[in-house]
């Protein structure tokens, strides 16, 4: 058993901790910011290629107490680093400190310096050569955590197991402006009472299309890691993800099972699609032509030509098909990066009053980061979740349109 650290947008923790429960039958440790799990690494794989919300996935190597920065170098050229990096790779440190730590040790840049010596110089004592620095695109990224204990500090070593963060579906090439992470989109249709068996979801103001594409994943059991599974068994080539390119990875002949998955998530995605039905259609509008362009690209890209429609609408007159029940989840515009917000007072109070008069019996879910644009909306919320867009402290707003 290894334990790992699956990290998560702030407010997702609950969502993460559940979903890593379903997927590997263990209950993690929740904390801010993620959740951490000892298994072994064939349940580790499953949650890196089957979660949602999580954004990273990382493995803890050494963990040891400081009273200053000056005992870390020791300290961490007491690490087996040749298990996780060889002379041929290159690599990269990142430190974080918490809100304790913060308050004795200023940079962060130089306590990284510190572990680069200490891996450094364990490979030219070892092997007389040593493995190369690469800062913007490494093999392998070692992430270190300072953290207050007491009257010590705790310093926390893992490494990196995908490389690019676990949001990256691999269906958007471009973007429009300010999008929803894929698995932040994920988050806000996982936290409202969509039914994917029967309900018609409408997105309508759709932009890039990324809270449809979800909500397709999620309705046909679509693995979010799919197009890089079709991609990597197409090619036969599984770099994608950076821990296979890692020793302890190779040394446990994990790459077999990863193919094994990987080939299965692929046979998935074709039987789901092929056996999916558009009953309950997942529909997305918008008035902005060039967002829509997009919104087709990406759906093209993810394959999911057939389950998805869009089409040029405003959601000031975006009606529900009669007779069938309805949730619209959308994420307008908020103000803090995109248009204006005496244009966006009006358009939130027309869309108000759009759902209020014509969605009568069905659920609306608006997912916003201005608390002054809500109010627009003169409709009485039944719930109000907190969660975040970056830095942006947000709030899912449920109305039950009785």
């Amino acid at each position: 058993m290894n334990i790992f650290f699956i990290s998560c947008q702030k407010g997702n923790e609950p969502l993460l901790e559940q979903e890593v429960m379903n997927l590997t039958n263990k209950k993690p440790t929740t904390g801010i910011g993620g959740v951490e799990l000892n298994c072994s690494d064939n349940e580790i794989l499953d949650v890196i290629l089957n979660s949602r919300v999580a954004s990273r996935a990382l493995k803890l190597i050494k963990v040891f107490d400081i009273s200053n920065e000056k005992d870390i170098y020791a300290l961490a050229k007491q690490t087996n680093w040749d298990l996780y990096l060889t002379t041929e790779m290159t690599f990269k440190v990142e430190t974080i400190f918490d809100s304790v730590a913060k308050t004795q040790f200023k940079n962060s840049v130089y306590i990284s310096q510190l572990i680069k010596d200490s891996i450094v110089d364990s490979f030219k004592e070892l092997y007389s050569i040593r493995p190369n620095i690469n800062l913007t695109n490494p093999d392998v990224l070692f992430q270190v955590r300072l953290a207050g204990k007491h009257d010590k500090f705790s310093c926390t070593i893992s490494i990196d197991l995908t490389g690019s963060p676990m949001s990256n579906r691999g269906y958007r090439t471009k973007f429009a402006e300010a999008p929803l992470r894929e698995n932040l989109a994920a988050a806000i249709i996982l936290n409202t009472l969509w039914d994917p068996t029967k309900d018609h979801l409408i997105d309508p103001m759709c932009g890039s299309g990324t809270i449809l594409i979800e909500a397709a994943l999620i309705k046909y059991n679509i693995a979010p890691s799919y197009l890089h599974a079709i991609n990597a068994v197409n090619a036969n080539n599984f770099n994608y993800w950076s821990m296979s390119k890692q020793p302890w990875f190779k040394a446990n002949n994990l790459i077999e099972i990863l193919k094994e998955k990987l080939s299965l998530i692929q046979k998935s995605f074709i039987e789901n699609v092929k056996n999916s039905n558009s009953e309950s259609l997942i529909e997305g509008f918008d008035n902005d032509e060039k967002v829509l362009k997009i919104a087709n690209e990406s759906i093209s890209l993810a394959k999911l030509e057939n389950l998805i429609s869009i089409s040029s609408g405003d959601c000031r007159t975006v009606t529900p098909i009669p007779d069938e029940p309805c949730v619209i989840i959308t994420n307008p515009p908020y103000g803090e990066r995109l248009g204006q917000e005496s244009d966006l007072r009006i358009l939130y109070y027309e869309f108000g009053e759009n759902i209020k008069k014509n969605f009568k019996g069905h659920k609306v879910y608006i997912f916003t980061g201005n608390p002054d644009l809500r109010k627009k909306i003169s409709l009485q919320t039944s719930k109000r979740i907190p969660m975040y867009n970056g830095g942006i402290e947000c709030r899912l707003l449920e109305y039950k349109l009785w």
